[in-house]
């Protein structure tokens, strides 16, 4: 069967994995944002707003090429404020801020201003 191990060398590595175990700590560090209860109704608030904002735009739908690409602006900007909020993106690079750089985005890809959908 070849090179196996044997109990000795399975006992000492069994031992040795529960001293390292018993060193951690027993509660984990959390790494996660904590939240109070204002700051996420605050953003239930904002997702509510934004949410509203689409819906209108749902609602009212353009009918030429120019309205269609200011109502895609006004959109990718309303995600743009949504994911700032969201992901906690309260200090944004000079000369940029999340609409801004979903607009970017958006004309890289092509879509901005390009659409062939009606």
């Amino acid at each position: 069967m070849g090179n196996g191990y044997n109990g000795l060398w399975v006992e000492s590595q069994g031992s040795r994995c529960a001293a390292l175990w018993n060193e951690c700590a027993p509660e984990p560090v959390s790494l996660d944002p904590q939240y109070s209860r204002r700051d996420h109704e605050a953003r239930e608030i904002a997702y509510d707003a934004e949410l509203r904002a689409v819906e209108w735009e749902a609602r009212h739908a353009p009918r030429t090429i120019a309205a269609r690409a200011e109502t895609q602006e006004r959109l990718i900007a309303s995600f743009g404020q949504f994911a700032a909020n969201a992901l906690d993106l309260s200090a944004n690079p000079p000369h940029s801020s999340p609409a801004t750089f979903f607009l970017l985005a958006s004309s890289l890809r092509g879509g901005h201003g390009s659409s062939t959908q009606p």
